[in-house]
């Protein structure tokens, strides 16, 4: 019951609030895992961001029922990481007071352009499901479907892209032979799939220079690290021309993947099927228990991941809308 709502900016110690009610309502249906109070209220605050003045809450008298989490990426771009209202408090406008509170911090900071995708400031583990403890560690967007999905769109935000996330368990999966097959044809050509060895291997940089700027970024940072960890390469007479990395694997199990590529000199090969399943091989060889990632649905990379048994577990939005500014 309603007695007196009111709808205020958040304080840090606020955050504490924010996230059990995350878990009382959200994890507890086993779609996300469960935050941790203090870390959720330190990884917000510390993120550059993150704004308290565009966390906005909603009380019914001393009862934390709502909120919505406001954030800016780039100085003109709005990205609102998360809104909820509490199951009991439904249906009686709380939602879409919040969303409207939003949507003014923004035109406060002359931003006319909103998203809603939920990994700035922080990601939200999810779980995939049927699995035991095979979580993702961040959430893209809006899970398609959900109430809070059919909530925007009646709010006239349109999806912008949308995510699918691929998920396999390492203990189904064998190295198939027509992958086999396909790694020994190119062999026959004097291209290998193999681990990079910074003695052995050339052009490496050239390669880096070939892929798209968050891949370059990710592989300059791993051989920075003191012991770069390990990750296998497409190479032709020595030279780079595929990438996928880095092998290692997270606490709960989860091989990781930061992405793949192959330089037009070797497409048209079936080496990017051939990488990726490589990878995935090793990463089982590496105790790793299961895998998961994202892509954008438009991307053709696709079929690679279907061809080594991934199935889309759960698709994501990412969520727009234009506002006016006077």
């Amino acid at each position: 019951m309603l007695n007196k709502l009111v709808y205020k900016k958040a304080n840090k110690e606020d955050l504490i609030s924010v996230a059990k009610l995350f878990n009382e309502q959200v994890a507890s249906l086993k779609i996300y895992k469960k935050l941790d109070p203090q870390i959720f209220k330190w990884k917000m605050c510390s993120q550059k961001e993150f704004d308290l003045n565009g966390t906005i809450l909603a009380f019914n008298e001393k009862e934390l029922v709502g909120f919505v989490i406001c954030t800016i990426r780039r100085e003109n771009e709005g990205v609102i990481n998360n809104l909820f209202v509490k199951e009991e408090y439904r249906n009686q406008g709380i939602g879409e007071t919040l969303l409207k509170e939003a949507e003014f911090y923004y035109k406060t900071k002359n931003i006319d352009d909103i998203l809603f995708y939920g990994y700035l400031p922080i990601g939200y583990q999810w779980l995939v499901p049927n699995t035991r403890k095979h979580y993702h560690p961040c959430a893209p967007g809006v899970i398609v479907g959900s109430d809070l999905f059919d909530f925007l769109l009646s709010k006239n935000y349109s999806v912008k892209n949308y995510n699918d996330a691929f998920h396999l368990d390492l203990k189904k999966y064998t190295i198939p032979t027509q992958i086999e097959e396909i790694i020994e044809k190119n062999k026959k050509d004097g291209i290998d799939i193999e681990f990079y060895d910074k003695f052995r291997h050339k052009k490496l940089e050239e390669f880096m220079n070939y892929v798209k700027p968050s891949f370059k970024k990710v592989i300059d940072e791993n051989l920075k690290l003191d012991n770069p960890k390990p990750f296998l390469i497409v190479s032709k007479n020595n030279e780079v021309k595929g990438w996928v990395g880095a092998i290692y694997n997270e606490k709960d199990g989860r091989g990781h993947i930061d992405g793949i590529e192959i330089h037009e000199d070797v497409k048209g090969r079936g080496l990017g099927k051939a990488l990726f399943n490589v990878y995935v091989n090793e990463s089982k060889k590496n105790k790793a228990k299961y895998m998961t990632f994202y892509t954008n649905r438009d991307n053709i990379a696709r079929n690679i991941y279907t061809s080594a048994g991934f199935e889309i577990v759960q698709s994501f939005a990412i969520m727009e809308k234009k506002i006016q500014l006077k």
